[in-house]
């Protein structure tokens, strides 16, 4: 999927972008979410794509703080509805995007315990910081990714996040940005992806 997309804000002072496969390697998000991160001190790099295929771990982390589509399906249950506790669960594969158990990742050599240990606390520290800055803009966070790179013997979360990688809904939200949320139509996701950057602008 190509989309074209007229991005309103004026921050940015980008006035096109070219977005492909949201599932895959999507746009980049902004630089004010970026520098909104550092500021507690949670370890997040800028890594470049060279720098990325040389220190990405090979597993990256979802948590969720809502049933999302997956795990709607999973649980046949109801998208978006609210867990007691945000969950986690690990993706891997040359999308990032297959399912795996932790012990898979240990028995297959993708990674070690440490190392998941190291990005399991990233990921959740992560997920607190954007769910109380989304609900300061009326938002609930319903999950996150992260891809995470060893940097200087540290585990250290990959900045470069996509659209695909922060879902988020907002009760006054467009009657199509919610059908992207709930069945994932891919014809839906230009729109998603406007109502964030008008939240991060």
């Amino acid at each position: 999927m190509q989309i074209e997309l007229e991005n309103d804000s004026k921050k940015s002072g980008i006035s096109k972008k070219r977005v492909a496969n949201l599932r895959g390697n999507s746009l980049i998000i902004s630089p004010q979410l970026f520098d909104y991160i550092k500021e507690f001190n949670l370890p997040v790099s800028p890594v470049t794509e060279q720098e990325k295929a040389s220190a990405a771990l090979k597993f990256r982390l979802k948590v969720a703080n809502s049933l999302d589509l997956y795990l709607a399906e999973v649980l046949k249950s109801e998208v978006l509805k609210p867990l007691k506790t945000p969950g986690h669960y690990i993706l891997a594969g040359e999308g990032g995007d297959r399912v795996i158990p932790e012990s898979l990742l240990y028995s297959t050599g993708l990674s070690i315990p440490e190392e998941f240990r190291a990005a399991s606390k990233l990921a959740y520290k992560l997920n607190a910081i954007l769910r109380s800055f989304f609900e300061r803009r009326g938002c609930d966070l319903i999950s996150v990714s992260a891809g995470f790179v060893s940097m200087e013997d540290k585990i250290v979360i990959n900045g470069g996040f996509r659209y695909s990688d922060i879902i988020v809904s907002h009760p006054g939200q467009s009657r199509r940005i919610k059908d992207y949320l709930i069945y994932g139509k891919p014809e839906d996701a230009g729109n998603y992806i406007k109502f964030l950057n008008k939240i991060l602008d």
